[in-house]
């Protein structure tokens, strides 16, 4: 007893010392790495857009109907769909088969019965309808649609189970048949359950068996029912306001939020099988990998770049290089970003690498920062981390990704077009901090975070989800830092590619190129080679900057096509030439080929697009 009191009377003081010096220590950073050359960027005010008149729409269109103040939200359901498709509020004059309205996004003042009656004269004339978000508000005018139909709503749904339907072509896997609509006990969105009538087809459940989705003949058409939003569907989940729909992190696959497009893509098909639909990777690839490292640590950016890179030269597989400009010494490692280590850089720049940057300090508060003024520079700039929850010298948005964009421009790494913040964590400021520093994409979720393997653009506000910003962000699929290493995940990695592979979705991975032993990182090196060598050869390898201008280019071009007499004109309005568009051909298509500049690879339509308008004619030979 006497020799424990006499050890605490010693050691308890002897602590609080260590503390306090520790303490004054860190006031400032223990060392300083100067002298380092920067790329003074030339901030932007405002991102322009480059923006075409629609084409006139042809029979192969689909009209998503919408009010002024709902047109960007259903706007950005239908370009990841790929179908062609025209934004309206009157059917009298469309000549198409399919249309789609999303309740949820419509006033009762404006959806009038004057547009009940155009809808249900399009039915009789053998159009589909696809109504999202059938609910009790709109029920009496909707009712000559969906007759006496009950509708009940409620907020207590968990689930949404998929029965198998003639359009479940993207929802084969048993991931894409049972979704998680909520995750928290008393609380989730608003969902109705739909009356069920004699000669009715079940498309979903809820689960407690009542009927989420259904499909009915009326006149010579069809309307399909779906009694989720595509707000709730799909919108919020990609501001991170899902109900904790998620049950994962990451590496798992759970596709809420590519439901709607790919069961619009899958039922478009169905009404088109000698159709189009614009493809999700270019160059006639069926789907994209982009294999990323966050180089925060300085054993990674003193050895383990070259290692990774070496093995991605012989594969042929460019990786994005997400770098720490990291020349302050603190609490989480040593100064790393130095004149010596970065001479690797260039070299990444030539071998066709992307740098990207991944923030000065890589501080665990980088959501909770505050915007800065951008006018923060280096060496000036001197944040440091004190440890997990404070940060000193203050750490700003603009300052972590104004002053590392400069230095690794600085040292000649190229243009600096991505980002990723440390922990993948979200800024609100981030999309106006990214836009005006001339940033593309970002990587800042996980998937199952956001529910989405399809790129999207970041909002600028997550309670606007329609005023979206310029800035696509890239979700990440699958990383190393979970348990167990890498090395023994191969199967599971392999996997969920197959998995998004199949829909033609983008498989982002992560890999800190640490290379230590203790915790098995060295063997990542082996891991990336065996899942380099299961991957078929129609995948995309690719950096985040690359696919970045593909996802830009996607959304800014306008099309569609016709079909005549066996023949499919297909019509591209391009605000820039374009090699490798790609189309998939819908089930029964085969095309004669009699243009040089487009022709068939892995079952799919690759066109070479010139600035302005283009048009192609094909010979359908079934």
């Amino acid at each position: 007893m006497f020799s424990t009191r006499i050890i605490l009377i010693i050691l308890v003081p002897l602590l609080v010392f260590s503390i306090m010096i520790r303490s004054f220590l860190l006031k400032e950073p223990r060392e300083r790495v100067d002298n380092l050359p920067i790329h003074s960027i030339v901030l932007s005010h405002q991102v322009l857009i480059d923006q075409f008149n629609p084409l006139n729409t042809t029979s192969t269109s689909v009209a998503f109907l919408c009010q002024s103040s709902s047109s960007t939200v259903i706007e950005r359901i239908a370009r990841i769909s790929g179908v062609p498709f025209v934004l309206t509020n009157d059917l009298n004059t469309f000549n198409g088969k399919f249309a789609y309205l999303d309740v949820g996004s419509l006033t009762s003042t404006w959806f009038t019965t004057e547009h009940v009656l155009m809808l249900k004269q399009f039915i009789n004339r053998g159009g589909h309808l696809l109504i999202v978000g059938v609910n009790n508000d709109l029920s009496k005018k909707i009712s000559l649609l969906i007759g006496t139909r009950t509708l009940t709503s409620t907020r207590e749904h968990k689930f949404l189970k998929i029965h198998p339907n003639s359009w479940d072509r993207y929802l084969e896997d048993p991931n894409e048949q049972k979704y998680t609509l909520s995750g928290i006990k008393d609380d989730g969105p608003y969902s109705t359950s739909i009356g069920l009538h004699t000669n009715d087809c079940v498309i979903a459940t809820y689960e407690d068996g009542s009927i989420a989705s259904l499909n009915y003949h009326l006149g010579q058409g069809n309307i399909t029912l779906i009694g989720v939003s595509s707000y709730d569907l799909r919108l919020r989940n990609l501001v991170g306001r899902d109900y904790n729909a998620n049950r994962h992190y990451c590496n798992e696959f759970e596709p809420l939020s590519d439901f709607l497009p790919l069961f619009i893509k899958g039922m478009y098909e169905k009404i088109y099988p000698d159709g189009l639909t614009l493809h999700t990777a270019p160059h006639g690839y069926q789907s994209t990998l982009i294999i990323t490292h966050d180089v925060d640590y300085k054993y990674s950016m003193e050895e383990g770049i070259r290692k990774f890179a070496e093995l991605e030269l012989r594969y042929h597989t460019p990786a994005t290089y997400f770098i720490q400009t990291k020349y302050l010494t603190d609490d989480k490692d040593e100064a790393f970003f130095t004149l010596h280590t970065s001479q690797i850089l260039p070299w990444l720049n030539k071998h066709g690498f992307e740098v990207g940057s991944h923030t000065v300090v890589h501080t665990k508060n980088f959501n909770k920062l505050p915007l800065g003024t951008c006018t923060e520079s280096y060496p000036v700039y001197k944040p440091f981390s004190f440890n997990n929850k404070e940060d000193r010298n203050n750490p700003t948005v603009c300052g972590e990704l104004k002053v590392s964009k400069e230095l690794l421009e600085g040292s000649n790494s190229g243009e600096i077009l991505s980002f990723r913040s440390g922990n993948l964590l979200y800024n609100q400021y981030l999309p106006n901090v990214m836009e005006r520093l001339g940033f593309k994409q970002g990587s800042d979720f996980s998937a199952e975070d956001v529910l989405s393997y399809f790129p999207y653009r970041y909002p600028y506000d997550k309670f606007k989800v329609d005023h979206e910003s310029d800035i696509f962000e890239f979700p990440l699929s699958y990383e190393d830092e979970a348990f167990p290493p890498l090395i023994f995940r191969i199967n599971k990695a392999t996997k969920l590619f197959q998995q998004l592979y199949c829909n033609g979705a983008v498989f982002v991975l992560l890999i800190h190129p640490d290379c230590t032993w203790w915790n098995l990182k060295y063997f990542d090196l082996e891991f990336e080679a065996k899942f380099l060598d299961t991957l078929p050869n129609d995948v995309w390898r690719t950096t985040m900057k690359q696919a970045g201008y593909f996802w830009h280019y996607r959304d800014t071009i306008q099309w569609n096509y016709e079909l005549r007499d066996n023949r499919l004109i297909l019509s591209v309005q391009s605000p820039i030439a374009y090699n490798g568009l790609t189309f998939t051909l819908n089930h029964n298509l085969r095309l004669y080929m009699g243009n040089s500049n487009a022709f068939i690879k892995n079952h799919k339509l690759v066109v070479n697009v010139h600035s302005g308008k283009n048009l192609w004619k094909f010979e359908i030979q079934h």
